[in-house]
């Protein structure tokens, strides 16, 4: 087919319809992975529209269509591997649609978190032999990938701060359903311990660590060391605009740990005050069991085992 949506007219119809981007996200989150399967994607459209009217059915499995989505540079890669086709989009429309929809935001670990790190570093050491001129281009590129990186790194925290702070009422809802499904406590468990400890300890704390301006770290500098040495650099050479917008920056990062910090206390108050309550749902079951067994021995064709030899139990 000649015939293809723009750029513009693609992205405006996966807005007005985005549920179809929402779930294929949620897909490539679960699965780890940086792609979409184009059967994936094939059998959502055609799943999604089947309710819509036929002008607009046709609209959207056209614009979702591969060759259109490719043609129109929003899938910037297709990879063939193990008898599948899968899709690569933008970067900067996947993490438009994760904008639109909190739940999709993705936690930082303690690996992106360090390369933000290792990537704001390098542009401390490439400022350290720069010319500090506005007539050199290497000079005011390199403002220019400072200002996007701490501005992205601001975003991407200010994004986890607001996910952060709808776990609490995740919590209540899982403390809810365990107390609305007993029968399913069992199950509950282990599934809350994977979910609150793999966001604790792979999500909360690394980036606790990253905002404590009092963290050492054996390979170099600290998030707040590395701002204030380009602080300096750039008050000494006289770009005080640069250096003051710079300041701000480190006190807007700094000013966002209190909010990760009472949402790590809250989390661990939470696994503390589960902890002790499956510590005691096991010992219940456990005494449980072996009360059963007593009452068991009691209904032999024995006259003489009529009672319960619970010395011990009680003991």
């Amino acid at each position: 087919m000649s015939k293809r949506f723009s750029t513009l007219d693609t992205t405006r119809l996966l807005f007005e319809h985005p549920k179809i981007l929402f779930r294929m996200i949620e897909r490539m989150d679960r699965n780890e992975a940086r792609y979409i399967r184009e059967s994936d994607l094939v059998a959502e459209v055609m799943d999604y529209t089947r309710t819509l009217g036929n002008a607009d059915r046709d609209r959207v499995r056209f614009a979702l269509n591969t060759d259109n989505l490719f043609r129109s540079g929003l899938v910037i890669d297709i990879i063939k591997a193990e008898g599948e086709r899968r899709l690569v989009f933008q970067d900067a429309l996947i993490n438009l649609m994760r904008a639109c929809n909190a739940s999709l935001y993705q936690e930082l670990t303690d690996a992106r978190l360090r390369g933000h790190l290792v990537t704001l570093r390098d542009v401390r050491n490439r400022l350290e032999t720069s010319s500090f001129s506005d007539a050199d281009p290497d000079y005011t590129e390199l403002r220019d990938d400072l200002n996007e990186r701490v501005s992205q790194l601001i975003g991407l925290l200010r994004q986890n701060v607001l996910r952060m702070q709808t776990i609490s009422a995740q919590l209540a809802d899982l403390s809810g359903d365990a107390s609305r499904a007993p029968e399913k406590f069992l199950e509950f468990r282990q599934n809350l311990f994977e979910q609150i400890v793999t966001l604790y300890e792979r999500h909360i704390k690394p980036t606790l660590v990253f905002l404590n301006p009092d963290t050492r770290l054996p390979d170099g500098s600290n998030l707040f060391e590395t701002l204030e040495a380009m602080v300096r650099l750039l008050e000494n050479h006289g770009d005080h605009s640069l250096a003051d917008q710079l300041f701000r920056s480190s006190i807007s990062l700094n000013a966002l740990y209190k909010p990760i910090q009472a949402v790590a206390q809250e989390v661990e108050h939470f696994l503390r005050k589960t902890r002790q309550g499956m510590v005691q749902y096991n010992a219940m079951e456990h005494f449980y069991g072996k009360l059963r067994t007593l009452k068991d021995d009691t209904e032999t064709l024995s006259l003489r085992r009529k009672w319960l030899e619970g010395g011990d139990f009680a003991r």
